[in-house]
């Protein structure tokens, strides 16, 4: 029977052409054997139907195929066989090792392959992360719907997922698909409306945590509870439970954050090239300066992204963070960084 295959399904598409090591070595410990007059296609197919097996490869003039399986007792490359054309089977969320021949992971994926995604942040701790920021690729529920997070360490707690970090260095005036699909740099970031509302609908990340860290180390938390973000239909629009509990780490005294969510509770997401805020004569995002639910005042006490951490003097009044305290204008040269996490 002759078997055919279209270019979309072709086994070829499974595989990528590089290099391969060993190769005789790895016949004598029985990790590769050969499958003598046997097409390359056919070959292939049959590397792709075992688990075990990282790639065949082919030595066209003597029309020989040999298919390759996972090599404990030869750790690295040592010596070429460049006379081996090598298909090694394609890492889904990585890059082939050429010397390991093994697929190295990225966004902290697992498995042979790096075909595993994490389901969520508390599930580093079980697979023996230690304590940190760790930039993952997630399913929350497990339907192929593949989000990018960051998860911290948060008193403690593996789960925490950050949707904020800004440290004054990121320009935060955006678009709107820039706002829903999210943006970073270095290690400031934005997580993206159309994550955060997965996150808190669906897979229960819905407190919300504002967190001030001071020069000296002192650390402001501040919990919002059920803080659930719509989708795109609604414009991201967020409802929560307000609570005047307030976990404060060696912060000023005076330093009281309030329920500064609370003016724009259901007000749609805003930003300047898709302007849904109340306001009919000036468009909120253009005028702060950054994509936020911004009231009809443009006037946000609880805006994150429209503050100048290292330039406050020079700020102006209605691009300020302000906060419902007397001395916040005191102690704002002393913040270095302001963050949001789900928790």
């Amino acid at each position: 029977m002759i078997r055919c295959w279209s270019l979309h399904f072709s086994p070829l598409s499974r595989f990528d052409m590089t290099s391969i090591c060993d190769v005789d070595q790895r016949i004598t410990e029985g990790c590769s054997r050969e499958e003598s007059k046997t097409p390359l296609l056919r070959c292939l197919d049959e590397c792709g139907k075992h688990t075990s097996c990282i790639g065949a490869s082919f030595i066209t003039h003597e029309r020989k195929c040999f298919i390759h399986d996972d090599c404990p007792a030869i750790p690295v490359c040592s010596k070429p066989s460049p006379n081996h054309e090598f298909y090694a089977r394609k890492c889904v969320y990585g890059v082939w090792n050429v010397t390991t021949l093994s697929c190295d992971c990225e966004f902290h994926t697992f498995g042979d392959r790096c075909e595993k995604v994490h389901e969520k942040c508390s599930d580093l701790p079980l697979a023996g992360y230690p304590g940190g920021s760790y930039r993952l690729l997630v399913d929350p529920n497990q339907d192929g719907n593949l989000h990018i997070i960051h998860c911290a360490t948060l008193d403690n707690d593996y789960s925490a997922i950050g949707v904020l970090i800004n440290k004054g260095g990121l320009n935060f005036n955006r678009t709107w698909r820039q706002y829903e699909d999210g943006f970073e740099d270095d290690d400031e970031y934005w997580i993206g409306l159309k994550t955060w509302h997965v996150l808190s609908t669906i897979s229960g990340y819905d407190t919300m945590v504002f967190v001030l860290l001071f020069s000296n180390s002192a650390v402001e938390y501040r919990y919002h509870t059920n803080f659930v973000v719509g989708d795109e239909a609604s414009d991201y629009s967020f409802s929560f439970v307000y609570s005047d509990t307030n976990y404060l780490k060696d912060s000023p005294s005076d330093f009281r954050v309030g329920n500064c969510m609370g003016v724009v509770e259901h007000v749609s997401f805003s930003t300047w090239d898709k302007d849904n805020d109340e306001n009919s004569t000036i468009n909120c995002a253009s005028h702060v300066g950054n994509g936020w639910w911004h009231p009809k005042d443009c006037n946000n006490p609880c805006n994150f992204l429209s503050w100048a951490i290292d330039d406050w003097a020079n700020t102006p009044s209605h691009q300020r963070l302000s906060f419902d305290m007397p001395k916040f204008k005191t102690i704002a040269s002393n913040v270095d960084s302001l963050s949001i996490y789900l928790d």
